[in-house]
């Protein structure tokens, strides 16, 4: 083959490739490309036309179906292609031909995520997303809550967007193998986005076939990795302060330093110990709610919760990252002597410590009013609903001691001369 043929080849590849690329930014590959052996293929039916072109899909119980077991699962499936195809073994072995196969997958996909939102758009339309909270009645509607319909929308939504940044790293690897044949292709990535795609498209499945407490916990898995880090955090934050006493008890006295600073490193290692205690119970406290917990066997579909309370269960884990991140922040403060009035410290430790014991009292009330209930109290090979009950009640006393005790540390510091 001439070099010119080659160029020629590189300058078609290169074409089709910025077009996706270009597509996958935000335009719709539908309207630019055409697959050259289908030219008689449909065109796609726009979002309008699909609502009204079966009459299934004017039944609710048949658009979750179409969505559980055959949209989504076939949309999994087209981005597994992906992924399988920009491997470095793949890329290696059969890269001849390979621009056009994205290109396909490409406009199926699209094709699909059209389809997707349209089942979507008559589930739960636009207009029927107030900017108020959820609903406060809606408590025997079933499936059809407000809370389940609206993070099904919330999670496709997240899917559509890592979908089309999947496809402008995938567009951007062929590009670079395109112009440097030579190199190793690599993407920082590509592999934690199209995990994370996969998590993204389980999520919204489970919207549909979970339990309330299935969707709630979608909200809560990437807050509850974070726990693992803060506790060591925590660690490392208790292991310097003990540094910094040996180096006062060592060096502080001929270095001019004031005998109280000792104190105010006991009190912060006292203080880092008991919170560490905090965040180790706030763990607990979701770890007994999932599949590890009460929630190894699904509950029942629904309860009789309404959306705005299933709301503030998948929405308070954030306020108690938020408070516990603040309470960490407050100790280093303290360990670190950037504020000079420790009476005003102290009190902000006070009021923080007592927000975040309040963060658990309402979801600790439905989960005994309403999820409780819903577990077997005979199941041979699995806790029962006493064991879960006295469970939560210890669990509660020693949150409340933990709470305390920290506080009256807290209340100490504002003692220190």
């Amino acid at each position: 083959m001439s070099d010119a043929k080659l160029k020629t080849d590189a300058l078609n590849e290169l074409d089709c490739l910025h077009m996706g690329y270009e597509a996958a930014a935000g335009g719709r590959l539908s309207d630019k490309y055409r697959d050259p052996d289908d030219q008689n293929r449909d065109a796609i039916p726009s979002e309008f036309e699909l609502l009204s072109m079966d009459a299934t899909t004017k039944s609710k119980e048949r658009l979750f179906n179409d969505l559980q077991y055959h949209l989504l699962p076939a949309l999994h499936l087209h981005l597994t292609s992906i992924s399988r195809i920009l491997t470095p073994s793949y890329l290696c072995a059969r890269f001849e031909g390979i621009t056009k196969r994205v290109l396909g997958i490409h406009l199926e996909t699209e094709r699909m995520i059209d389809s997707i939102r349209s089942h979507i758009n008559l589930l739960c339309p636009v207009e029927s997303i107030p900017k108020a909270l959820h609903r406060d009645d809606d408590q025997h509607h079933k499936q059809f809550k407000s809370f389940r319909l609206r993070s099904l929308r919330a999670q496709f939504a997240q899917v559509s967007r890592l979908i089309f940044f999947m496809l402008r790293e995938a567009y951007s690897i062929l590009k670079d193998l395109i112009i440097r044949p030579e190199t190793n292709y690599s993407s920082p990535y590509l592999s934690e986005v199209i995990v994370e795609v996969f998590d993204y498209i389980n999520c919204t499945i489970e919207c549909l076939k979970g339990s309330e407490l299935d969707i709630v916990q979608c909200f809560w898995r990437l807050e509850l990795k974070k726990f693992v880090h803060k506790v060591s955090h925590i660690r490392l934050f208790v292991v310097d302060i003990g540094y910094s006493i040996k180096d006062h008890q060592r060096y502080g006295v001929s270095n001019g330093e004031a005998p109280t600073q000792m104190l105010v490193y006991e009190s912060s290692i006292q203080l880092a110990n008991v919170a560490t205690t905090l965040v180790k119970l706030s763990n607990l406290f979701f770890a007994k709610l999932s599949t590890r917990g009460i929630n190894r066997k699904r509950l029942a579909y629904s309860t009789e919760m309404s959306s705005q309370q299933i709301e503030s269960l998948a929405e308070f884990i954030g306020k108690v990252e938020d408070d516990i991140d603040r309470l960490i922040g407050l100790i280093g403060f303290a360990y670190e002597g950037t504020i000079d009035d420790l009476a005003e410290l102290s009190q902000d430790l006070v009021n923080i410590a007592l927000k975040l014991k309040s963060r658990f009292d309402l979801p600790l009330h439905l989960i005994l009013l309403h999820l409780l209930p819903l577990v077997p109290d005979t199941d041979p090979g699995s806790p029962t609903r006493s064991y879960y009950k006295d469970w939560f009640a210890t669990w509660n006393t020693q949150r409340i001691l933990a709470t305390e005790n920290f506080i009256n540390l807290a209340k100490s510091l504002k003692n220190n001369p």
